[in-house]
């Protein structure tokens, strides 16, 4: 699941300053356009699911989100759950592996 997803092929493109669908998955963070997700506790993983808690700063805001990754049979395709919280909206993204 690591490396570089796009919601849309245009933020997979290198140098684009405005990939706001960009997220870039490493070992312990998450990388959006304008925040970054550090991994607090992981309540279960496998080789194709991961579900954990992170803490976000971004914006001058700091806050806590349980997220949910589901990796697609052939590598390509990631879901992205966000839940729980007040100023959370409950959603799945989907999310294309960059090829760059």
């Amino acid at each position: 699941m690591r490396g570089r997803w796009g919601l849309v092929s245009a933020d997979c493109e290198k140098g684009k300053s405005d990939a706001k669908g960009l997220m870039i998955v490493s070992p312990t963070t998450i990388t959006f356009y304008e925040s970054v997700g550090q991994l607090s506790s992981i309540s279960s993983s496998s080789d194709s699911k991961f579900d954990a808690r992170f803490s976000f700063m971004g914006e001058g805001m700091n806050w806590e989100r349980q997220v949910s990754f589901q990796l697609s049979k052939n590598g390509d395709t990631l879901f992205r759950t966000d839940a729980n919280g007040p100023d959370t909206t409950n959603g799945q993204f989907t999310y294309k592996r960059c090829s760059n």
